[in-house]
């Protein structure tokens, strides 16, 4: 799908691998649904949602103009305080 669209989800194909889904299946970032994974937000991974996580990827990098299709998170999403 194309952006803003494919933040809320992505073809199943693309990465055919459902181990999170049922990892995190209390957690509600992300779901299996026919051929693709949705992206609900909320969660302890994303408490402002999917969308707003990734707004703030897109205030470090520029997403809107198509010249970069991927970015990769590579955090462990575990925080201490």
């Amino acid at each position: 799908p194309r952006w803003p669209e494919s933040r809320d989800w992505a073809w199943y194909a693309n990465v055919p691998h459902k181990e999170l889904t049922i990892e995190k299946k209390n957690q509600n970032w992300v779901h299996f649904e026919g051929d693709r994974f949705r992206f609900p937000g909320g969660g302890t991974m994303f408490p402002r949602g999917a969308g707003a996580y990734i707004d703030d990827i897109g205030k470090l990098i520029n997403l809107k103009d198509g010249s970069i299709r991927t970015a990769l998170d590579t955090g462990c999403g575990v925080r201490f305080s």
